[in-house]
C-alpha cells in the first residue's frame, strides 16, 4: 500500500468552501446553537484566515530554499533537501520550518540523535512556561523509572516557591501503580489542601492527578466531580488544561449533553489555543452526534493542517518547483500526488504561452506519463531557444521513456554541462548505469575542476544513500575521466558488492517506538536486526548476552523469550522454508539508538519479525515499521497484543515517509480517537494484525 496521495490540485477556492460549508449546515439541520457556532468556528478558519505580512527578502528566498528542500525529501533526495534546509537558515536561522525538516531529513536517514537534537532546540527556543499537563507527564515518566530520585534531573515547579509537593506527587503515581490507589489518593489531598493557599500551580496539578487516577480506576464521575470543583478556584474556570481534561471524561460518559458539553470545552480551548490537533477532536466529537459532513469538513482543515506540519508541499508547490530543480523519474514517482491531480493542473496550464508556464506544463505531462507530449513541448521550447538546463535533463528523460536513447544521452549531456553547479541526481542519471562511459564525463563536465566538483557533490551523495548503486558507478566512470585507475577499480569493484548485496535477505526491520522529554512524546523509528551463524552442534540459540545494544534487562529476557517462540513458530508453521540445522546456528539481536536503553513491550512484534525474517530467509519491507506485544498462546499461534503511543509512532512513520506501520488489532480503537493523526492518514497507513502469521504473510507474499 503506498503512502497517501493527493487527489486535489489544490486548496478549493474560498467560495468553495464557504458553500460546502452552508451545505453541511443545511442538510444537516444545524438549528442548535452550539453547533452553528462551530461551524462559523470552521468558517472563520476557511474563509478569513490572518492576513499574511510582508515577508522580507531574505525570509522570501528562505522560503524559496524550504520548497526546494521539501520537493527534494518527497523525492527522496536527501543530500539535495539537507543542502536546501541549510541554506535557508543561513537566511533565517531561527526558521521553524527549515529546523523541523532538517529533523525529518536525518530521522528518515536513521540518523536519530541529530534529530532529537533538533527537536529539543526547537523546544528551548520555544520557551514559555512549563504546563500543569507536561509537567504531570514527567512526574508520571519518573515515576515508571526504578533509579533513586537522586539520579534523575530534578523537577520544575509550575510556581517558584519553597513548596512543590512533587515529589510526594510522584510517589502518588507509584503507589497508585502498585495498586495502592486510596493511599495515593490520601498524599494528592493532602498536597492540594497545603498548596491551595501555597502555592496555586501545584493545587491545580494535584487535583488534575486526582482526576487521573480516579479515571484509571474507572470512576469516571469522581474525575468530573474533581474537575467541575476545579473551577470554583478563582482563575480555574476557564482553565484550558481543565477544560481539555474535562472534555474526555464527558466523551467517556457518551450521552449527548455531555458530547456537547465537551464540545463548548473544546470549542473554547481551540479559539484561545488554536492547537491544531483540536481540530480533530472537534470533528469526533461532531460525528458522534450523528453531523458526518460537519465532521468530515474538521478532518478536512486538520489534515491540511497536519500534512503542513509533516513538511508536505502543496502540488501547486511542486508544479512551481519542478521547473527549477532536476527530479529523476523514480523521484516523481513517489511524490505524494494522484495521478488525476496532476492531469488536472496540467490541463488547467496547457495552453498558456509564458515560457514559465509551458514549462511547468511539459514537467507535469513528464510527471503524469505523457512522455511523447513532455517531448513535444519541450523540443519546442528547446527550438526558441527558451531551454534550461533543467529542462533540457527532463528532455532526456522523456527522450529515455519514448526508447530514443542516444538523443537522450546528447541532451542530458547539455543539461548537465549548463548546470551552475554538479547535481547528484542529474549526474546519477547520466553516469550511473553500465552503458556510461568517460566520454560522457569528460563531455558533459569538462575541466578537471568540474570533474573533481561533481566527484564532490557524488560522494556527498554516498555518504547519505551508501546503498546507492549509480552513485558509485558515476564515481567510477569521473575517476576513469580522470585517469585514476586504481580508484576507478575500487569503485567498480564496490558498485558490484552493492548489486550482489540487493540479491541478498535484508536483517534489518523498522521498529516504531515513544522518546519521551519533559512530558512530551514524539514518534521515532529505529532499525533493530537479527543475525546468525553455524557453530558446534546443538550450541545454536540465543542467549541474553547475545542482544546487544542499550537494553534493559526485562526487554533482554524477552528478547529470548520471544526467540525461543518464533522458532518454535516457524517450525510448525513453515516447515518447508525453516533450515534442518537450525538447532546448529547462533543468532544476535542487535538493538540502535545506543545512547538511551530501549525497553517496553512494543518491542516485541518487531523482534518477532527480526527473527522470523533470518530463519525464513526473507527480507523485511524497507518501508514498514512494526510495533506491538507479542503473546506466545501456543507453539504455533503467537498473538499481538496492545500498545501504548500509537498515535506518536504512526506520526513518527509518516514523517520517515514509511508506507505502513504495522500494529495490533486491540490499537484500533486507539488508533479511531488519536488526535495526532488524521483518520485519512491512519487508513492509508496502519494495517491492524491479531497475530504473527497475519503480520508474515502480509509482508512475505511468498509465504502464502
Amino acid at each position: 500500500m503506498s503512502r497517501d496521495k493527493h487527489q486535489a490540485a489544490g486548496p478549493p477556492s474560498e467560495t468553495g468552501e464557504r458553500g460546502e460549508l452552508d451545505a453541511a449546515l443545511a442538510a444537516e439541520g444545524l438549528d442548535d446553537e452550539l453547533l452553528r457556532q462551530l461551524g462559523h468556528l470552521l468558517e472563520m478558519e476557511l474563509v478569513d484566515p490572518p492576513r499574511r505580512t510582508r515577508k522580507e527578502p531574505l525570509r522570501r528566498r528562505a522560503e524559496a530554499h524550504i520548497v526546494v528542500a521539501r520537493l527534494s525529501f518527497e523525492a527522496r533526495l536527501s543530500d539535495r533537501a539537507e543542502v536546501e534546509a541549510h541554506a535557508a537558515l543561513a537566511l533565517a536561522p531561527d526558521d521553524e520550518a527549515a529546523l523541523g525538516l532538517l529533523a525529518a531529513i536525518h530521522h528518515a536517514r536513521g540518523e536519530l540523535g541529530a534529530a532529537i537534537t533538533l527537536h529539543s532546540e526547537m523546544a528551548a527556543r520555544a520557551g514559555g512556561e512549563p504546563s500543569a499537563l507536561a509537567t504531570l507527564g514527567r512526574l508520571f515518566e519518573a515515576s515508571m523509572r526504578e533509579e533513586s530520585p537522586s539520579a534523575r534531573a530534578p523537577h520544575v515547579a509550575p510556581e517558584a516557591g519553597p513548596f512543590t509537593g512533587l515529589s510526594e506527587l510522584e510517589h502518588a503515581f507509584r503507589l497508585a501503580f502498585a495498586g495502592n490507589l486510596q493511599g495515593a489518593l490520601r498524599i494528592v489531598d493532602r498536597v492540594a489542601a497545603r498548596a491551595r493557599t501555597e502555592a496555586r500551580g501545584v493545587y491545580k496539578l494535584a487535583m488534575l492527578e486526582r482526576a487521573f487516577l480516579l479515571e484509571q480506576a474507572q470512576d469516571v464521575r469522581g474525575a468530573i466531580t474533581t474537575l467541575e470543583r476545579l473551577a470554583d478556584e478563582p482563575g480555574l474556570a476557564s482553565d484550558v488544561e481543565r477544560l481539555l481534561c474535562l472534555s474526555l471524561l464527558y466523551e467517556r460518559e457518551g450521552t449527548p449533553e455531555r458530547i456537547r458539553r465537551a464540545l463548548r470545552a473544546v470549542r473554547y480551548a481551540y479559539l484561545v489555543t488554536r492547537r491544531p490537533t483540536l481540530l480533530r477532536r472537534i470533528a469526533r466529537l461532531v460525528g458522534k452526534l450523528g453531523h458526518t459532513r460537519l465532521a468530515e469538513l474538521f478532518e478536512a482543515r486538520y489534515l491540511e493542517v497536519f500534512r503542513r506540519r509533516m513538511h508536505v508541499l502543496s502540488l501547486r508547490e511542486a508544479a512551481r518547483a519542478l521547473p527549477t530543480v532536476y527530479v529523476p523519474p523514480e523521484g516523481l514517482s513517489v511524490l505524494p500526488f494522484g495521478h488525476r491531480a496532476v492531469q488536472h493542473l496540467f490541463d488547467r496550464i496547457r495552453d498558456r504561452k509564458r515560457p514559465e508556464h509551458r514549462r511547468r506544463a511539459a514537467a507535469l505531462a513528464l510527471w503524469s506519463g505523457d512522455a511523447a507530449r513532455a517531448e513535444a513541448m519541450y523540443a519546442e521550447l528547446d527550438k526558441e531557444g527558451q531551454t534550461t538546463p533543467v529542462d533540457l535533463l527532463y528532455l532526456a528523460d522523456a527522450l529515455e521513456a519514448l526508447g530514443e536513447h542516444a538523443r537522450a544521452r546528447l541532451a542530458r549531456r547539455r543539461g548537465v554541462a549548463g548546470l551552475d553547479r554538479p547535481d547528484a541526481a542529474a549526474l546519477a542519471r547520466l553516469l550511473g548505469h553500465d552503458d556510461a562511459n568517460a566520454e560522457d564525463a569528460r563531455e558533459a563536465l569538462g575541466s578537471p575542476e568540474r570533474l573533481a566538483e561533481a566527484a564532490s557533490v557524488l560522494r556527498a551523495r554516498r555518504k547519505t544513500h551508501p546503498e546507492d548503486r549509480a552513485a558509485v558507478l558515476s564515481l567510477a566512470r569521473l575517476a576513469e575521466a580522470r585517469d585514476e585507475v586504481d580508484v576507478k577499480a575500487r569503485y567498480e569493484s564496490h558498485a558490484r558488492a552493492l548489486a550482489d548485496a540487493a540479491r541478498t535477505p535484508r536483517p534489518y526491520v523498522l521498529a516504531a517506538a515513544a522518546w519521551r522529554r519533559g512530558g512530551e512524546v514524539r514518534g521515532v523509528i529505529h532499525e533493530l536486526w537479527a543475525d546468525s551463524r553455524r557453530t558446534k552442534r546443538g550450541r545454536g540459540g540465543l542467549d541474553e548476552k547475545d542482544v546487544l545494544g542499550s537494553v534493559a534487562p526485562d526487554l533482554r529476557a524477552r528478547a529470548v523469550s520471544i526467540f525461543q517462540a518464533v522458532r518454535a513458530f516457524v517450525r510448525s508453521r513453515y516447515p518447508h522454508r525453516v533450515d534442518p540445522e537450525l538447532d546448529d546456528r547462533r543468532f544476535l539481536l542487535r538493538f540502535t539508538k545506543d545512547d538511551e536503553p530501549s525497553s517496553g513491550d512494543s518491542a516485541g512484534l518487531p523482534i518477532a519479525v527480526a527473527f522470523a525474517s533470518v530463519m525464513l530467509g526473507l527480507s523485511t519491507p524497507s518501508d514498514v515499521a512494526f510495533s506491538g506485544a507479542v503473546i506466545c498462546d501456543a507453539h504455533d499461534v503467537l498473538s499481538l497484543a496492545r500498545i501504548g503511543d500509537v498515535d506518536a509512532k504512526i506520526e513518527g512513520a509518516y514523517e520517515r515517509r514509511l508506507s505502513r506501520i504495522v500494529l495490533p488489532a486491540q490499537n484500533r480503537d486507539d488508533v479511531t480517537h488519536a488526535e495526532r493523526v488524521p483518520r485519512k492518514i491512519a487508513e492509508h497507513m496502519v494495517v491492524f494484525a491479531r497475530t504473527l502469521d497475519e503480520v508474515l504473510e502480509a509482508m512475505f507474499p511468498e509465504l502464502v
